[in-house]
């Protein structure tokens, strides 16, 4: 359970700063959005290893 409440933190911390980058580096969304997805799909697989175990 520990994992996935610790990856939290980090998902806001990089949603946050992929933000404020997109602001300098002027990141597409398309990008920006694939990253989003690609991070919630490994979120999931460790709240579904969490909870399995």
């Amino acid at each position: 359970l520990f994992l996935p409440l610790a990856f939290i933190p980090v998902t806001v911390k990089m949603v946050y700063g992929a933000w404020h980058w997109q602001d300098k580096k002027s990141l597409s969304l398309v990008r920006l959005g694939v990253a989003e997805i690609a991070h919630a799909a490994v979120f999931a697989g460790l709240v579904g290893i969490t909870f399995k175990n």
